[in-house]
């Protein structure tokens, strides 16, 4: 569902710097669908909007498609979107197939999925992440200049596909009136609600099921009967799409419980994309994870099978889970982000 774009100037917010928080900490006012609730590894990019000369091109043809409007004399024509008529650099097919010859138009809306662990031992993380987060939405909010401030944002837990909500006897749904947040570039006072209502749903609190299933919850959520009833119309046609998942578990079935989500990291890929008819860089996925090639946390699994999820996706990256600090890998995350709204190809 496409929504009218506004044209005020974007506001800008500062989010002062936060520490761990108490690792007692529950969800306070929010909780989710009934259920109470080193080194950066970076492979951001902005799609692929190369010429034929280009190596990460598909084609593998030697006309200059910036002047060029006779044939091309590509060696493997099967491979260009039409290698006899290639006027258009930007429609070019990547070397991961994701443009679909898709002309490039920027995003007119940036839809953001936060999915938070709640599970026991998860309250540090989670303020790690809060310190920051509303720092990545706004700078994104401003940057990204096609938006005009069409964002919106929720939040996840690893055992509910349902958004997180403000809960309690006089609970209403976000000021945005919705099950999840909107930004108002016109309103100050806005923002500032919205910074408080974003810092209290990524504390997730740590009641949820031990068996997390983050890639089953983002799956239901976005693309099952969850995305047509509680979760409706959060993910627009013509948003780019960007899921940032935090968690210190890796989303394996274990034996003998058989806890963990169905299917494997390629699947997964497959199914989330058809939200986009196919055009895997209309989304950007971070992933903040157990990796121990990055010696953070030694007695945790490496989250091998999320990492190979998160970069699948050409505007992506994952980070320690056990880092201290999460604030440098966000907001490096910024300017991939915006570019990949600059190189955005509509379904």
């Amino acid at each position: 569902m496409l929504r009218p774009t506004l044209s005020a100037l974007l506001v800008g917010l500062a989010v002062a710097g936060a520490g761990c928080g108490d690792p007692d900490q529950d969800c306070g006012m929010f909780c989710s669908g009934g259920t109470a609730s080193g080194p950066v590894t970076t492979m951001s990019g902005t799609g692929d909007t190369d010429t034929d000369t280009d190596a990460s091109s598909t084609g593998t043809g030697t006309d200059n498609p910036t002047t060029s409007t006779t044939p091309s004399t590509d060696t493997d024509p099967s491979t260009d979107t039409d290698p006899g008529t290639d006027t258009d650099p930007g429609t070019d097919t990547d070397a991961s197939g994701s443009t679909g010859g898709e002309p490039i138009v920027p995003c007119i809306g940036v839809n953001f999925l936060f999915i938070v662990d709640n599970s026991v031992g998860m309250a540090p993380e989670q303020s790690r992440f809060q310190a920051t987060v509303f720092a990545f939405v706004s700078q994104v909010a401003q940057q990204a200049i096609s938006a005009m401030g069409n964002v919106s944002i929720a939040v996840m837990t690893t055992d509910e596909p349902e958004f997180v909500v403000p809960t309690g006897v006089d609970a209403l749904p976000y000021s945005s009136g919705l099950n999840y947040m909107r930004w108002d570039p016109a309103s100050v006072d806005n923002n500032l609600t919205l910074q408080n209502e974003l810092s209290a749903a990524v504390l997730t609190g740590e009641g949820g099921d031990p068996n997390e299933r983050p890639m089953d919850m983002l799956l239901e959520g976005l693309t099952g009967d969850t995305a047509d009833g509680f979760n409706v119309d959060f993910v627009e046609e013509d948003a780019l799409l960007v899921v940032v998942l935090v968690s210190d578990e890796e989303d394996d079935v274990e034996q003998p419980t058989l806890w963990g989500s169905d299917g494997e990291p390629d699947a997964w890929v497959d199914q989330l994309v058809t939200l986009k008819d196919g055009i895997r860089k209309d989304i950007a996925v971070f992933s903040i994870v157990p990796d121990m090639s990055a010696a953070g946390c030694a007695d945790d699994t490496d989250a091998t099978r999320l990492k190979e999820f998160t970069n699948a996706f050409q505007t992506s990256g994952t980070h320690d889970v056990c880092q201290m600090d999460y604030s440098a890998f966000l907001l490096a995350q910024v300017q991939p982000v915006v570019d990949a709204c600059n190189n955005f190809s509509p379904p």
